[in-house]
């Protein structure tokens, strides 16, 4: 993906990720943001469980692209990026 799909604030992108198909804001959208990590992991147990293959039919895979190394990055943005995200401490009653 060209941008990450969140902004700084745990705004959804809408982008939809070229490698396993998954709209941002949309096929991961959760009632509460402490839902997200574990909607991200069925997301990516559907994907492992279809096989790992490329999603994206107009956008090809990166030369050298592997399933493997995409899990290796979605570890380290899991135990890294994303506890920034799910910690923001979104304020709903905010005026």
């Amino acid at each position: 993906m060209d941008a990450p799909p969140f902004d700084q604030y745990g705004a959804e992108s809408f982008d939809i990720c070229p490698c396993c198909g998954v709209e941002y804001g949309n096929y991961d959208f959760v009632l509460k943001v402490e839902d997200q990590p574990a909607r991200h992991e069925e997301l990516r147990k559907e994907w492992i469980a279809n096989g790992t293959t490329w999603w994206s039919k107009s956008r090809h895979a990166p030369q050298g692209w592997s399933p493997q190394e995409q899990l290796k990055n979605l570890q380290y943005v899991n135990e890294n990026v994303l506890p920034w995200i799910y910690q923001y401490p979104f304020d709903t009653d905010a005026d």
